[in-house]
C-alpha cells in the first residue's frame, strides 16, 4: 500500500451541539461517511486510515465501531505509524464534497509533478512521506509550512467547481451544504428524465435511483437505497426509505419503510407501509391504512381505516372499511391468511391465527377468532344478538343532570 490517510475530525469552530462536527449530516449521511467514502474510493482501505479527534471521540468511535481497521488519535503527531508509506493524504472531516475523483486527480498531479505537497484548496493535501518529517506536525497547515521552509516542492490542484471546497464550520454552513447537495442530486435526476414541478420540501439522498418520466411532488423525502421506477407520481408529503417501487405507481402522502411495491400500485393519502410489506401489481390502498410485514396479492383493494399486520393476502381480495388483522396477543405474534377473491366486510376483526378460504366472505361487523378456518366459497357471520333496553336509567339520569 503506497497511500494512507489522516482525517482531522476536530476541524471547524466550536459549535452548539452535543455531537462532534464529523457526525453532522448532509442529506441524512454523517460528514464522516462522505469523507470515508471518498478516501476508500481513492484506494485507501480502513487499515490505512487514522482519525484525529478529541472532543466527542466516544460518539464517533461508537458510530464507526463496525470498521475495526480505522485507528483513532487525539493528536495528529500520534499518527506517525501512517506516514511510513509513500504518500499521505491529510484532509478535514468537514469537507464532504471532496470526492474520490478529486482526490485521485490531486494524487496524479502530486506524483506527476514530483511535489512534496499538493493541496486541494485548504480542504485536503497530499504529502510525500519525506515532506512530513519527524516529529509529525500537529496540523496540516503546520505540515505545509514545514515542507515549504525545508525547500519542498509545493503545488495545488486546479479546482473548476468551487462547491467541492465547501466546508461545515457552523449550522449555517451545514444548511448551505445540504442545499448544495440537494440541488446536485435534483440536477442529476433532471438530466435523467425525472420531473419536478417544485423543489419545495424535497430531500433525495445521493444513493436513491428514480426512473424517467416519474414526477416528484413537493414535500417528498427519498432516503437510503430506494429505487423508484418509471412514470410514477411520488408525493406530495411522502417519505420512502429503503424501498423498491415499480413502474406507474402513485404514492400520495405515504410513509414507506423497507417495503416492496410492484407496478401500478396506488396508495394514499395517509398510508403507512412498515418493514416487510409487499404490495403486488395493481394493489389499491386507501386512506388511513397501515400495513406491516404483510404480502398483499395482485389487484387486492384495502379501502380505508384498516390495519393489516403479519398477513398473507391473496389476489383480488376486497377489504371494507375499518378491518383489522389482530396479530399480537401480548406475548406472541401470529399470521392471518386470506385466500384469493375473498371479501372482508366492513369492521371485520380477524384474530390470528385465522385462515379465510378462497371466495369466502365475512359479514360486516364479524369477529373471526383465533384458530378459526373459514372454508372456500362460504360466508362467516358472527354478531351478538341485538338487545334493546328501553327507558335506560343511565339516560334518564344524564338528561335530568343536564
Amino acid at each position: 500500500m503506497n497511500y494512507s490517510a489522516i482525517i482531522l475530525a476536530d476541524c471547524g469552530r466550536q459549535t452548539n451541539s452535543r455531537k462532534p462536527l464529523a457526525m453532522w449530516e448532509v442529506l441524512g449521511e454523517p460528514l464522516i461517511d462522505w469523507v470515508l467514502e471518498s478516501v476508500n474510493g481513492a484506494g485507501i482501505d480502513d487499515e490505512h486510515i487514522g482519525i484525529v479527534i478529541n472532543s466527542g471521540a466516544e460518539i464517533l468511535k461508537e458510530y464507526l465501531s463496525g470498521r475495526e481497521g480505522i485507528r483513532f488519535y487525539k493528536k495528529m503527531s500520534e499518527a506517525k505509524e501512517l506516514t511510513d508509506c509513500g504518500n499521505v493524504l491529510i484532509m478535514s472531516a468537514n469537507t464532504p464534497f471532496v470526492n474520490c475523483d478529486t482526490l485521485a486527480a490531486a494524487l496524479n498531479e502530486h506524483t506527476f509533478s514530483g511535489n512534496d505537497v499538493t493541496g486541494i484548496g485548504f480542504a485536503a493535501y497530499w504529502f510525500s512521506s519525506r515532506a512530513l518529517g519527524r516529529p509529525l506536525p500537529e496540523s496540516a497547515a503546520d505540515a505545509v509550512a514545514a515542507a515549504a521552509a525545508n525547500g519542498g516542492k509545493t503545488g495545488a490542484l486546479d479546482i473548476q467547481d468551487p462547491n467541492i471546497l465547501l466546508t461545515a464550520d457552523s449550522r449555517a454552513d451545514l444548511l448551505r451544504l445540504n442545499i448544495t447537495a440537494k440541488m446536485a442530486v435534483i440536477g442529476k435526476l433532471l438530466d435523467e428524465g425525472v420531473e419536478f414541478v417544485s423543489t419545495d420540501g424535497i430531500i433525495i439522498e445521493k444513493n436513491v435511483k428514480v426512473g424517467r418520466d416519474t414526477v416528484i411532488l413537493p414535500g417528498t423525502i427519498l432516503r437510503g437505497n430506494t429505487v423508484i421506477g418509471e412514470e410514477c407520481v411520488i408525493g406530495p408529503n411522502t417519505i420512502i426509505e429503503n424501498c423498491t417501487v415499480g413502474n406507474g405507481v402513485i404514492l400520495n402522502s405515504v410513509q414507506a419503510y423497507e417495503a416492496k411495491i410492484a407496478d401500478r400500485v396506488k396508495a394514499g393519502p395517509f398510508v403507512q407501509l412498515r418493514p416487510g410489506t409487499v404490495l403486488h401489481e395493481g394493489v389499491k390502498i386507501g386512506d388511513f391504512v397501515e400495513i406491516k410485514n404483510s404480502e398483499i396479492g395482485v389487484n387486492t383493494a384495502v379501502a380505508h381505516l384498516t390495519y393489516l399486520g403479519d398477513s398473507d393476502v391473496g389476489k383480488g381480495v376486497n377489504f371494507g372499511c375499518g378491518c383489522v388483522t389482530a396479530n399480537y396477543d401480548g406475548v406472541n405474534k401470529f399470521r392471518t391468511k386470506i385466500g384469493d377473491n375473498a371479501f372482508i366486510g366492513c369492521n371485520t376483526n380477524l384474530v390470528a391465527p385465522v385462515e379465510i378460504g378462497e371466495n369466502a366472505a365475512t359479514a360486516a361487523g364479524s369477529t373471526v377468532t383465533k384458530h378459526d378456518i373459514v372454508p372456500p366459497d362460504s360466508l362467516v357471520y358472527q354478531r351478538a344478538e341485538t338487545k334493546i333496553i328501553e327507558n335506560w336509567e343511565h339516560n334518564s339520569k344524564r338528561v335530568k343532570k343536564a
